[in-house]
């Protein structure tokens, strides 16, 4: 999302209640052995309304314990896909159910001209990979069950074919993988790149000049990548913020190579992958790309155009720029942080949260949060392009 994008709207506060407290507030309406503490009487029910929908007014309630709580929400004309999670989980629009815990209920909205979004794995090998373990059709059929619309094989050295089933674009590309660990993602790729006794930054141009998209692979594993490196490369825009491959091997600071990249007047995109070799390390992360259609064409310019965000399982419903403030939705984070040239800017508890950009801030990026370390990250939705 280059250029000044988008984002608005309404600071939410996620309070967190303590036993034995009950707090009260009020979308369109206005251990050793002891025995346990008593529950308190009352629950908390904190609901977050996002733009696009009227009913139950946004706030925080109490009442007693295992009582029902009445909700109803609806669309506002120009809007669609109305959601409604109640306690994380998708439920009915309207309905009284017993609170027998405190809980929270968001409900969200997307304009009607707001393109579809698609969920697409970048970094996924097969048996015809020496380390894979499934066949490329078991891994289609795999992604295809756990939601993907997109998938790029990726095997080291080799290309990939597999048939697209309905619902799904299925994508060749490689994995060019040189003697070092700095390896190079080739996505669309059509023929094979040799790394040969070439290096990974050697390897950027064969890549750009076969008509693939170049992307760096875990750049922080094993012998990773110095920001010096990264910034000598030229026509490489994409770089794996969250391998979750890596991640389990203890690799986990990334993010601050792309942040140094930002701040160095670089605009690079963040992609969370698997680098899935076997069934059990499918669906750890991913991208939901924003594109007009599931086609070739499309979803590789929304690639390039960076219109997309990284996931390992925080949901955003809405995110943009406009009026010099940063506003974000999601469906089930926890807390939103806003990060800029100058770090942590901002902090919000809640699904939602907005901040409004200072004179001093060359970029702002979101990083929501949710239950069990779940996070979405996206790209900068302001950026202030270099004199």
């Amino acid at each position: 999302m280059p250029g000044p994008m988008r984002i608005v709207l309404k600071n939410a506060l996620l309070f967190f209640i303590i036993l034995i407290s009950g707090v009260v507030a009020g979308c369109g309406g206005g251990g050793g052995g002891a025995a346990p503490a008593p529950l308190p009487e009352n629950v908390t029910i904190q609901v977050f309304c996002g733009r696009g929908v009227t009913g139950t007014a946004a706030g925080v309630y109490s009442q007693k314990r295992n009582t029902a709580f009445a909700y109803a929400f609806s669309l506002s004309a120009g809007y669609k896909d109305l959601q409604v999670r109640l306690a994380g989980d998708t439920a009915p629009s309207s309905g009284s159910p017993v609170i027998a815990a405190d809980v929270m209920i968001v409900a969200t909205a997307v304009p009607v001209d707001e393109l579809p979004r698609f969920k697409t794995g970048t970094h996924v090998h097969t048996n015809q990979s020496s380390d894979g373990f499934m066949t490329p059709e078991q891994t289609v059929t795999q992604y295809l069950d756990i939601g993907f619309q997109v998938l790029f094989i990726t095997d080291h050295n080799k290309i990939t074919n597999a048939v697209s089933p309905t619902g799904m674009l299925v994508i060749p590309g490689e994995e060019v993988t040189p003697t070092s660990v700095k390896h190079l993602n080739a996505l669309f790729a059509t023929d094979v790149i040799d790394p040969g006794g070439l290096q990974a930054p050697a390897l950027v141009q064969p890549i750009i000049d076969s008509g693939a998209l170049a992307m760096l692979n875990h750049p922080v594993w094993s012998v990773g990548w110095t920001l010096q490196e990264i910034l000598a490369l030229n026509g490489v825009s994409l770089i794996e913020i969250y391998n979750a491959k890596s991640e389990t091997e203890g690799y986990h600071d990334t993010q601050a190579l792309w942040d140094g990249l930002l701040r160095a007047g670089e605009l690079w995109y963040g992609v969370a992958s698997d680098d899935a070799h076997q069934l059990s390390e499918t669906g750890k992360g991913w991208i939901m790309i924003q594109a007009q259609s599931l086609d070739l064409a499309a979803i590789r310019q929304n690639i390039e155009n960076g219109n997309f965000y990284a996931s390992t399982g925080v949901e955003l419903a809405r995110m943009d720029y406009a009026g010099g403030v940063v506003y974000i939705e999601s469906r089930n984070g926890e807390t939103v942080s806003f990060i800029g040239n100058d770090g942590l800017l901002k902090s919000v508890a809640g699904p939602f949260g907005e901040y409004t950009i200072a004179d001093s801030d060359n970029y702002v990026r979101v990083v929501v949060t949710g239950k069990n370390g779940i996070k979405a990250w996206t790209q900068p939705l302001y950026w202030a392009a270099a004199p």
